[in-house]
């Protein structure tokens, strides 16, 4: 049984990390969401996913060796805040999704050109609420529910994303950082079949 997300916990974890470990754990979650943005748009016709796979793909590059212009990485930044939903829009859970991914591949990129671990926590704190909102939804739970909070963290998704972060961040303190590390991730990571909140990507 897995805690409560801890923001504070997962920073001063994170914090010894190399800053190629600190882009790989970023790249982990937003791959995790990239799928409800996809999901999104296919319910909606609204959005622009292969806006965000650019900006993923231009952080895998930079995990391995390449440097793209600060230029290139800020109007990523920007095609990418212009995909962001407007969650008043749209009636569909998949919309706070659809942002909270969009943000994050964002945040990853505002990472590249600025650094900062609390960026980083930032985004594995939208897997958490994606997950949040959405089992709320999907289960029919009540806002003034006493329980409301151990239902969420017990429920087998919210589990599943506190323990893959928890296991990202084990497997990342040895990382290296190698062309061969950094494929296998790619290969594991990009495109995942389910998201983190069981949508098809």
């Amino acid at each position: 049984m897995m805690d409560a997300f801890n923001g504070s916990a997962l920073e001063r974890s994170l914090a010894p990390l190399p800053r190629e470990a600190l882009i790989a754990f970023g790249l982990s979650c937003c791959e995790r969401l990239y799928p409800n943005y996809v999901a999104f748009k296919r319910e909606t016709g609204w959005g622009e996913p292969d806006v965000l796979r650019k900006g993923l793909d231009l952080v895998w590059s930079v995990l391995e060796g390449f440097g793209p212009s600060h230029d290139s990485v800020n109007s990523a930044r920007q095609e990418v805040q212009r995909a962001e939903p407007e969650t008043e829009d749209f009636d569909t859970i998949l919309v706070s999704s659809a942002l909270d991914a969009a943000a994050a591949v964002g945040l990853v990129l505002k990472f590249i050109e600025e650094g900062g671990v609390g960026t980083i926590v930032e985004i594995a704190s939208l897997c958490r609420d994606t997950v949040d909102m959405f089992v709320q939804d999907q289960d029919g739970l009540v806002p003034n529910d006493p329980k409301l909070e151990e239902r969420i963290l017990n429920h087998r998704l919210m589990q599943r994303e506190l323990q893959r972060q928890q296991d990202d961040l084990l497997a990342l303190r040895s990382f290296s950082g190698l062309p061969t590390e950094v494929a296998r991730l790619r290969e594991n990571w990009r495109n995942p079949q389910k998201s983190n909140i069981d949508q098809w990507g």
